[in-house]
């Protein structure tokens, strides 16, 4: 995996385990520092987020989630999918309450096209 900014071990190797007992690809959000992809196979790799003025954090997982399930249905690679879903749980946690100002969610549609 990637050993830049890399999680801890620990985190690497719960999700490792949780792979290999459920035959399926494992996301964990790291906040901040992004989230770790840990594929079937038990490769991982770190995929940072961008710098974000945290002003409330409520909503930015289920935002996370939700991103990666739609951005897979479009069939974006896992690895894409997080990396758009990271962007959008930076958006959710620069504004209050759990919605997206419409001319930022306007502007993370793009990804989208």
């Amino acid at each position: 995996g990637d050993r830049t900014d890399a999680p801890d071990e620990d985190t690497v190797h719960a999700a490792q385990i949780i792979c290999h007992r459920t035959g399926n690809h494992v996301i964990v959000t790291l906040g901040a520092d992004g989230a770790l992809v840990c594929h079937r196979s038990g490769c991982w790799r770190h995929i940072p987020s961008r710098p974000a003025r945290q002003v409330d954090a409520n909503g930015a997982g289920d935002s996370h989630v939700g991103t990666v399930i739609a951005c897979g249905m479009r069939g974006m690679s896992l690895e894409d999918s997080v990396r758009t879903a990271n962007l959008v749980a930076a958006a959710a946690v620069e504004h209050p309450g759990t919605g997206l100002p419409d001319e930022v969610f306007d502007r993370l549609k793009l990804n989208f096209k």
